[in-house]
């Protein structure tokens, strides 16, 4: 992140949000704050007028930007169905807390508490004419809010009430068009994107290399979706049909790996996953994606073959990306598995607090596997129950319930037989 006048400061991923909602709930407060003084000042008129009116319209446009958001969004989303794009995500807004979160004609749409920014993701099935869709994309959202300027900028004011609504949608679809055809780059949950102004700027000059990208990026998207539904014959499926159009794509490499684990295909998963790390030498966070998935290769096994591999692995990839939940649990599952007992309890329980892309239920089961072998039973079955709550049908759990009901039996008869053992 660049300041002003101030040396750079970096963040990992997660830091970047979290220090992205509190300076936008710092700002969310103060127009807040101000559209407040607003009202009061307007409200201490003795009636209703012009004047008044004219101190409630910055509170209303703050009150219905993110209704133009939704709008602005939505054009986009319709316009890519109508060209023939997929849509896969709608988001309205990134940062905070998710209010709802649903799925509707195939696309997963979700609303956050802050709603003032938004972003479609979409992905080209085919590259016929793919500049030109693209380009009507990319127009809809600003052609939208453009409309809504001119139709209240032309509407007959017959009212003091309809002249207040008319300047508030006026004045706050005019400053959402400013920033989304403003040239900028911004952050969002899936990387760095341009505005539309930026995006139509450089469309002209987007090289074909870039559009077979997206192309890829399409198997790959489908992939997940499918792999999201447990679905792994079909994700596995998808990634082989980008592979057959676009050979070595990397990221359909990565949804073919994750659909073979998913189907305890582990030494094909391994395979797959090795060269993944192979040919991202120079991409050091892709490495340590396919890293955590060679280690799962390991730790998914009903019996262990390689522990030397999974203490490598594991180690690696969270030298590379420490701060990642998903990589804190694997590492911390991979200690347990090698015995180092309390030192994968600390990073189990680190990423239980913070995980939200590795399954819970798999964190739980490691902490109650882990204390189990540290002989702290009841604390064991407590993250057991856990593990059950989380996800019932979690494959983890279903092997490490039968590891600890095994230790437990033996511990029993070994205990059993040393009673035998006592003389009279």
């Amino acid at each position: 992140m660049t300041r002003l006048f101030q040396k750079p400061t970096r963040f990992c991923p997660s830091c970047a949000e979290k220090h992205d909602w509190r300076e936008l709930k710092v700002a969310l407060l103060f127009m807040a704050a101000i559209a407040a003084l607003f009202v009061l000042a307007a409200f201490t008129l003795e009636k209703s007028g012009p004047k008044r009116n004219e101190l409630l319209v910055f509170p209303l446009c703050f009150l219905i930007y993110p209704l133009n958001v939704v709008l602005h969004e939505f054009a986009h989303a319709v316009t890519a169905w109508l060209v023939g794009l997929r849509v896969f995500n709608i988001f309205i807004g990134f940062r905070g807390p998710v209010l709802w979160q649903s799925k509707r004609f195939q696309a997963e749409i979700r609303l956050t508490c802050a709603p003032f920014d938004g972003l479609v993701l979409v992905a080209p099935p085919s590259l016929a004419h793919y500049r030109l869709r693209i380009g009507a994309v990319y127009a809809a959202g600003p052609l939208m809010n453009a409309l809504l300027v001119a139709a209240t900028y032309w509407l007959p004011r017959w009212s003091l009430t309809l002249s207040l609504w008319g300047t508030v949608v006026f004045w706050s679809n005019a400053a959402l068009l400013a920033v989304s055809l403003f040239p900028w780059r911004h952050r969002g949950p899936q990387g760095v994107f341009a505005s539309d102004g930026l995006a139509l700027l450089t469309l002209p000059f987007v090289k074909r290399k870039s559009f077979e990208e997206r192309h890829a990026a399409y198997f790959v998207l489908e992939g997940l979706a499918s792999i999201k539904n447990k679905d792994f014959p079909a994700a596995i499926e998808w990634a082989e049909r980008g592979l057959r159009e676009h050979s070595g794509a990397i990221g359909c490499r990565n949804i073919l790996g994750m659909g073979q684990l998913g189907l305890d295909q582990f030494d094909l998963a391994r395979a797959t996953f090795t060269s993944c790390v192979a040919d991202s030498e120079t991409n050091l966070a892709n490495k340590a994606i396919f890293l955590f998935y060679l280690a799962w290769t390991e730790l998914g096994r009903d019996d262990r073959r390689d522990l030397e591999l999974l203490d490598r692995t594991s180690e690696e990839a969270s030298t590379l990306t420490p701060w990642a939940p998903t990589i804190q649990a694997t590492r911390g599952a991979a200690l347990v598995e090698l015995g180092r007992f309390d030192e994968g309890i600390a990073l189990l329980t680190k990423a239980l607090n913070g995980n939200e892309g590795l399954s819970k239920a798999v964190i739980a089961s490691y902490l109650s596997l882990a204390f189990a072998k540290q002989g702290a039973h009841d604390r064991s079955r407590v993250f057991l129950e856990m593990a059950r709550k989380f996800d019932p049908s979690c494959p983890i759990l279903a092997r490490i319930e039968k590891q600890i009901a095994s230790m437990q039996s033996g511990t029993c008869q070994a205990g059993a037989a040393s009673t035998a053992s006592v003389p009279e």
